[in-house]
């Protein structure tokens, strides 16, 4: 689900559109030029995003909307995401969100 709250952190439903971006390193510093998923969403809504069939390792995932003037709002975390076999499908710490695609 992408969260979008205004300044008074009321939800706002807004459309979007996300990113995918492989990172070229542990750090999350430098990043290939080109996404390898991106998709559109509705702000405040659940979403299921078919990573299964990408690679394991660190990823940055961006995403933008419109705010009702017009001007783009953009956000971004770091993610990993790797292979597991029947364990949660996400934790999270501070910094970056570990999403698990399922195998055989």
């Amino acid at each position: 689900m992408f969260n979008v709250q205004n300044q008074n952190g009321q939800p706002v439903e807004v459309k979007g559109n996300y990113y995918l971006y492989p990172a070229k390193d542990q750090d999350f510093k430098q990043l290939e030029e080109k996404s390898i998923a991106t998709g559109t969403f509705t702000s405040n809504e659940e979403i299921t995003l078919d990573w299964k069939d990408l690679p394991s390792g660190p990823y940055v995932l961006k995403a933008s909307v419109k705010d009702n003037q017009g001007k783009e709002v953009t956000a971004d975390t770091n993610t990993i995401l790797f292979l597991c076999r029947g364990q949660t499908s996400a934790c999270r710490n501070d910094d970056v969100v570990l999403w698990c695609k399922y195998g055989i």
